[in-house]
């Protein structure tokens, strides 16, 4: 079974991603935000994609793990 989130572009579009297919999550910082500075940075298996999304790799963690406590 494929574990996916729904997150949240930096366009403000919810985007369906396939979590076996992300190799890394990074944790990113606007410089000039006051608020929301942080951001999560998906790297997928290619290597050459990547996408930007509003969580950060904390807040994808306790997702993950709500989404396998919710199938047991």
């Amino acid at each position: 079974m494929t574990r996916t989130l729904i997150l949240t572009q930096m366009n403000g579009h919810k985007t369906l991603v396939a979590m076996d297919k992300v190799v890394a999550i990074r944790d990113c910082e606007w410089p000039t935000a006051k608020k929301n500075k942080y951001y999560g940075e998906l790297v997928f298996e290619n290597k050459d994609e990547t996408q930007a999304v509003k969580e950060t790799a904390g807040q994808i963690d306790v997702m993950l793990a709500k989404a396998f406590t919710d199938e047991e």
